[in-house]
């Protein structure tokens, strides 16, 4: 992927998806965003990134347990770190 694309979206798209997100704490993890927006199919990506961590450390027996909300939360965080790698890269 290029320098301007994160988790195979635009990083632009995303960066203005993320000027207006809103996230609520309550609840299983939701976030209110466009349902099929940019940040939503980034957070889908990052998210199955997790997924396939898990399985993989369930292998080795290194996983630790995380609800679906905050496997939720840790893909927001990792949309975020992505999109600041991209930054410090352009």
């Amino acid at each position: 992927m290029g320098p301007n694309r994160v988790l195979g979206e635009a990083a632009g798209d995303i960066a203005r998806e993320l000027e207006r997100f809103e996230a609520h704490l309550a609840g299983q993890g939701e976030f209110e965003m466009e349902p099929n927006g940019p940040l939503a199919r980034a957070l889908m990506r990052a998210e199955a990134e997790l997924l396939v961590a898990d399985a993989l450390a369930m292998r080795v027996g290194t996983y630790q347990e995380r609800t679906d909300g905050a496997r939720r939360h840790d893909a927001l965080l990792l949309v975020v770190s992505r999109m600041a790698e991209a930054r410090r890269a352009a």
